[in-house]
């Protein structure tokens, strides 16, 4: 299950679930928005809270994808003449 679903599902803000587990509330935005990849530690905590639920895998796939939406497309190269 992806975090951003688990949060949905189980109407948990990101801010009061940083603050439960002791770290930043940014760390959890970075994640949902901007795809960064949460260190192991961060990703252990988060699969614990989520009662394996969301797994440190999960994570990963989350980020990739949220990455890869991101990406914006390189212009098409011109020919010079």
């Amino acid at each position: 299950m992806q975090l951003k679903e688990y949060l949905e599902r189980f109407c948990i803000i990101p801010t009061h679930m940083a603050k439960k587990l002791g770290f930043d509330p940014n760390k959890i935005f970075r994640i949902l928005r901007k795809g960064m990849l949460p260190s192991l530690a961060i990703a252990l905590k988060i699969e614990d809270f989520t009662e394996g639920r969301v797994t440190p895998r999960d994570l990963y796939n989350e980020c990739l994808y949220v990455k890869s939406r991101q990406r914006k497309p390189k212009p098409a190269p011109t020919e010079e003449k």
